[in-house]
């Protein structure tokens, strides 16, 4: 009987250590996805995702980065604010695609762009978004951007609202239609 007990009791003691274990990779291999899945894309801290960028451009590494632009008519009145999904599926008068090679020819917007210090905001305003923009690398996203909100004052970088920069504005100005950005600059008051 003593022999049976000291069976079960270095069977529990194995089995415990081999839970522990067990979980203790577990526990590792979900904080490692947590850090990678922090690295880049919607959540991201805007400076994290600002700074990724940096890195990308500062590395040579522009060739696989693209930029893709959403834009609605930002004079034109809807009756309920705009998100960023409902833009996405279909409110959008305009889709532009810029790929790598024209974003290299901006490496001046695109290192003011970078250089952003973006501040969060104290109050948060109901986003009413006109212009979209994503920076993707191999199809995953870097870095959006959602523009206007029913304050006119803030912008949202990873789905966190910023302060207004003009850089948010610059980055895109050289790819829009002609005559898109005097209007967002007039909308927004801001000099030409």
């Amino acid at each position: 009987m003593e022999q049976v007990r000291q069976w079960i009791a270095l069977y529990l003691k194995s089995t415990s250590k081999c839970i522990f274990k067990l979980v203790s990779v577990f526990v590792i291999l979900a904080l490692f996805l947590a850090f990678i899945t922090s690295c880049s894309g919607r959540g991201t801290r805007p400076a994290v995702a600002l700074n990724y960028l940096a890195r990308q451009i500062e590395n040579g590494e522009i060739g696989d980065i693209e930029l893709t632009i959403y834009y609605m008519e930002i004079v034109i009145f809807v009756s309920f604010p705009i998100s960023v999904d409902s833009l996405l599926d279909g409110r959008y008068e305009e889709k532009i695609v810029v790929c790598s090679e024209e974003l290299g020819m901006h490496m001046d917007l695109l290192n003011s762009f970078v250089s952003i210090n973006p501040i969060p905001v104290r109050q948060s305003s109901v986003a009413d978004i006109r212009v979209y923009y994503v920076f993707s690398q191999n199809g995953n996203v870097i870095l959006d951007v959602a523009m206007w909100g029913r304050a006119n004052t803030n912008v949202f970088v990873n789905g966190h609202e910023v302060e207004w920069n003009n850089a948010f504005l610059g980055i895109i100005e050289p790819f829009l239609p002609e005559g898109k950005s005097a209007t967002m600059r007039q909308f927004k008051e801001l000099p030409e």
